[in-house]
């Protein structure tokens, strides 16, 4: 069993499908950090066409991704230092339209600006009123808003 393992672990496929559900959490995990793991395996993938170990092509994924992870770590930090306010601050109390349904994550639209949304109140059909209650971290958590009360 460990043998066969390891020889997957050598295998282009098995780089090419790391990377790709790599970049699939990457897409479902707002952060900027998992695209370099993806980018490591790509890397691999093209490292294991030639005759190397699985060790050797797992301590270069391992190193790359620790490389591009630093590197662009210090990279983005000084962006964001120098940059300054790219986004508005967190509309907390203000009312929005539910552009992409929230089940349990959607789009709101709040003054001409989208924001990715969670609902406090389960799911929340599009085109519905919400009210922004808090921000927790890259979402804004909202609740329905009673069309009585609009």
């Amino acid at each position: 069993m460990t043998q066969a393992w390891l020889n997957w672990l050598g295998s282009p496929l098995f780089w090419f499908v790391l990377a790709v559900l790599l970049g699939i959490v990457e897409m479902v995990v707002p952060t900027l950090f998992f695209v370099w793991f993806a980018v490591a395996a790509i890397a691999v993938m093209v490292l294991a066409f030639f005759p190397l170990s699985s060790g050797i092509l797992f301590a270069a994924w391992a190193v790359v991704s620790l490389v591009l992870t630093l590197f662009t770590r210090r990279l983005t930090r000084r962006w964001s230092r120098n940059s300054g306010v790219d986004r508005p601050l967190a509309p907390v109390g203000q009312r929005g339209i539910v552009r992409k349904e929230i089940d349990p994550i959607g789009i709101v639209a709040i003054d001409g600006v989208e924001w990715s949304a969670k609902s406090l109140q389960g799911r929340i059909a599009e085109g519905m009123s919400v009210e922004v209650v808090q921000q927790e971290g890259a979402f804004l958590l909202v609740r329905l808003i009673p069309e009585e009360s609009l």
